[in-house]
């Protein structure tokens, strides 16, 4: 009950904030309200609200330290997801290794095919979003560098906390379902439902990974590759 509650909440503030962002602010607020209110009454939800607060704090903090650019504005968010998943995988996860359990060398030859499953999604990213990209004008370098924050980011918070804490505390399909929701209500776009449903199957790919590996650096390496042959595709056929 408490995951759908929260979904609800989410889903609806994440609307309101692509329709009419100055109201939509007040919906992400009271997101982060109905979290901290979980976390300080519920000790087996406290970690996973927690965790889910990184979101509306990063969305209230970008809002705030508002940036020219789309590009700049993502850029901003997900440092600040970066910085936050980090500071809240040291603190809930202890001693535990930072990229989950060790890969063992039999199955380092998944790292490479993560690399061209990545690059396969890359390029279905392009057909499918040919007409929506939005980084016109900003440094080719720049975009790829920061495509491995993005990345990262995405990998700490959703597959290192979210879905490592919602899976011990329900089951992985409502994990899965749980991360990708929250994956393709970031990323939710007026422009076109075909972003959202890339988005949808990225993110159950991610997933399906993590939860068989328990290995974040898998994830990482398919996450980058997919977002750097992106950008290089639409690069390469002179749409950058």
């Amino acid at each position: 009950f408490w995951v759908v509650s929260f979904a609800l909440i989410f889903t609806i503030s994440q609307i309101v904030l692509l329709l009419k962002p100055r109201i939509g602010l007040y919906f992400v607020i009271a997101t982060l309200l109905f979290l901290l209110l979980s976390a300080y009454h519920s000790y087996n939800y406290r970690k996973l609200a927690i965790s889910l607060a990184i979101l509306p704090v990063s969305t209230i903090a970008t809002h705030f330290l508002a940036q020219p650019t789309k590009f700049g504005g993502l850029l901003e968010f997900y440092s600040i997801v970066l910085l936050l998943a980090v500071v809240c995988g040291a603190i809930f996860h202890g001693s535990e290794p930072v990229l989950g359990k060790p890969l063992k060398w039999h199955y380092t030859y998944l790292l490479p095919l993560m690399s061209l499953v990545g690059a396969g999604l890359g390029t279905l990213g392009y057909f499918v979003m040919k007409h929506q990209y939005q980084f016109h004008g900003d440094p080719l370098k720049i975009l790829i560098v920061s495509s491995l924050v993005f990345a990262i980011a995405e990998e700490l918070l959703f597959r290192g906390l979210i879905q490592k804490l919602s899976t011990k505390l329900s089951n992985p399909v409502i994990s899965i379902a749980l991360v990708t929701s929250l994956y393709v209500l970031i990323s939710i776009s007026k422009l076109s439902y075909l972003p959202d449903i890339y988005a949808g199957v990225v993110s159950i790919a991610l997933c399906l990974i993590y939860a068989k590996s328990q290995n974040i650096l898998l994830t990482i390496t398919l996450n980058v590759t997919s977002k750097i042959s992106y950008i290089l595709i639409f690069a390469f056929m002179g749409i950058h």
